[in-house]
């Protein structure tokens, strides 16, 4: 009887990974010398959230980094607290530090995507060892390997929707489409060579057979070629367009949004949020086991909690995660805004993909005083080294720029030319599975042995992997969740589906000591919100006319490259 044997997983989109030198990440570039991103330049800053203008001696929760990650566990954290408890101990000051200026991390230079992996990824993620857990499928035999894998499959792309549509659901309750510049218009993923086509074609065909997935695949349709000419003005060296659900928006608004809602819910439960921006954190020690202090050039804050929401910068106050094998890799990514050819025009509204999930896209909405570009990222495949370990976003790559520059010329030659309006680097943080760390930092041996050990109560949310809008607002909340069970002295149970890939190994401890039994049926971020898109696809049996599609959220990924289509916190 055949057996699984493991073997050797390559993934096109980390080779070279394992060649970074083993060196912690340094501090972020100052705010004065880092490039400047278009969202950055379009955020007034007057309406920024305001910084204290000192360092708190204590707090309750220290997060570190204001990015989607930092701010989003705070709301979370915000919205676990109830209104009034009959007895403490409770969570009653929270503390975010920000290195440079709010938000201006890898969310705040990112692509401005919200777009899920989707039913195309899934011969990517079903391969991916990783999220089989390794020690459970070892006595598994094929079949048993192929039902595990379509699980984990399952588990990652509902993840990604219901966070997608979470954060959809923050922005229509509080009336923030027009502030961040919200375009819900579905994602086209375009391929220019026949074997990505070939390899979407098996993915959607082996998902298909899967019940759980089956909701998926009817969300992507392959859009005819007719239909591809006249939205997209006769493009050219296309082979294939698939579409599926998928929004654009101004990242850094949409933090500022969901930073003054967590700020509005603190205060009505008497809790204290508090921002420190320009302010490094140096360095993270243990008082004793009940608190952790932070270094800055200001002096110590102490902390019950802390939660590193520094993505690709992790490793510098957690220098064991430097390692490629487990830990989280700065990596950087380069971006340009574009100015189509006819100015006042806005010549499509959805999201693009492209070049194996490498190249991403979309034009900003038509205002009365602008012209909107075409944001345009990628290209770092085209770099020596690319760009593995560089945490630099103060310069550009003149390999990626040759790419970027004439690259919408060349595929829409109809639409754009040369006016290159702005370009700017930031750095994500990168994993070898490309799967996020979240719950407790995970600690080596060695540094759990005498003065040197670090209180257990610090947590991470981080790395990744290029793909954090629809990942991070749901890893915070799970990060949120342990530390008010951990307030409450009781074990961390996730009450919806959560990717055990994700956690780290003291959460995943946790997670098998409790055993909970995830329900795919309504989830708490599902009921958040109900919304449904309709699947009109053209390329039956896939899915019939009026197909519905159970998620709002998926995004193109590519061969070997699902998680590699946007820079985020």
């Amino acid at each position: 009887m055949w057996k699984h044997e493991p073997t050797e997983y390559v993934d096109i989109s980390t080779i070279g990974i394992d060649d970074v030198p083993q060196t912690p990440a340094p501090l972020p570039s100052s705010s004065d010398k880092a490039t400047i991103s278009y969202w950055m330049a379009t955020t007034p800053h007057h309406s920024l959230p305001a910084s204290i203008d000192y360092l708190p001696e204590k707090t309750d929760v220290l997060i570190i980094g204001s990015g989607i990650t930092g701010v989003s566990t705070a709301y979370h954290l915000v919205n676990a607290v109830p209104p009034s408890l009959p007895f403490t101990p409770s969570i009653s000051k929270i503390t975010i530090i920000e290195a440079r200026s709010f938000c201006s991390g890898a969310t705040g230079r990112n692509g401005g995507h919200l777009t899920a992996a989707s039913a195309l990824a899934y011969t990517d993620i079903a391969a991916n060892p990783n999220h089989l857990l390794g020690d459970r499928i070892s006595s598994l035999q094929a079949d048993g390997i192929k039902s595990e894998s379509a699980k984990a499959v399952e588990e990652i792309l509902t993840f990604e929707a219901n966070t997608a549509n979470a954060i959809r659901s923050i922005i229509a309750q509080e009336h923030a489409e027009e502030q961040v510049g919200f375009t819900d218009n579905t994602n086209w993923h375009v391929c220019v060579e026949q074997a990505e086509v070939d390899e979407f074609e098996h993915s959607l065909a082996q998902a298909a057979k899967h019940d759980g997935l089956q909701s998926f695949v009817q969300c992507v349709r392959r859009v005819p070629k007719d239909e591809v000419d006249q939205r997209m003005n006769n493009p050219t060296g296309i082979v294939a367009v698939y579409e599926i659900p998928g929004a654009t928006l101004h990242p850094r608004k949409l933090v500022n949004v969901i930073y003054k809602r967590a700020q509005a819910i603190a205060a009505s439960k008497n809790i204290v949020l508090n921002l420190v921006t320009d302010l490094p954190v140096l360095k993270v020690s243990s008082q004793n086991q009940e608190y952790s202090i932070a270094s800055t050039s200001k002096g110590d804050i102490r902390a019950k909690y802390v939660v590193h929401a520094t993505n690709g910068y992790a490793s510098h106050l957690l220098p064991h995660l430097s390692s490629s094998d487990g830990g989280i890799i700065p990596t950087r990514a380069q971006v340009v805004a574009v100015t189509p050819l006819l100015s006042q025009s806005h010549l499509w509204g959805m999201g693009l993909s492209a070049g194996g999930g490498y190249e991403y896209g979309h034009q900003r909405p038509l205002t009365d005083s602008s012209s909107p570009p075409y944001i345009m990222g990628g290209g770092r495949e085209y770099a020596t080294g690319r760009e593995w370990g560089v945490a630099d976003d103060t310069l550009l790559n003149p390999q990626v720029s040759a790419f970027l520059h004439p690259y919408l010329k060349k595929m829409f030659p109809e639409s754009y030319g040369d006016d290159l309006e702005s370009e700017w680097t930031g750095i994500m943080g990168y994993t070898k599975t490309k799967d996020p760390l979240v719950g407790p930092v995970p600690w080596p041996e060695k540094e759990q042995e005498g003065e040197s050990k670090r209180s257990a109560k610090e947590y991470i949310a981080a790395g990744y992997s290029g793909h954090g809008m629809t990942r991070a607002f749901g890893c915070a909340e799970a990060v949120a969740e342990m530390i008010w069970a951990d307030v409450m002295g009781k074990r961390w149970e996730t009450k919806w589906p959560f990717p055990e890939c994700y956690l780290t190994a003291p959460a995943r401890a946790q997670w098998n000591a409790v055993k909970v039994q995830v329900q795919p049926s309504p989830t708490k971020m599902q009921q958040v919100n109900s919304q449904t898109s309709t699947c009109a696809s053209t390329d039956a049996p896939r899915a019939s006319k009026e197909a519905k599609c159970s998620v709002s959220s998926s995004k193109p990924p590519s061969t070997g490259t699902y998680a590699g289509c946007c820079i985020v916190t």
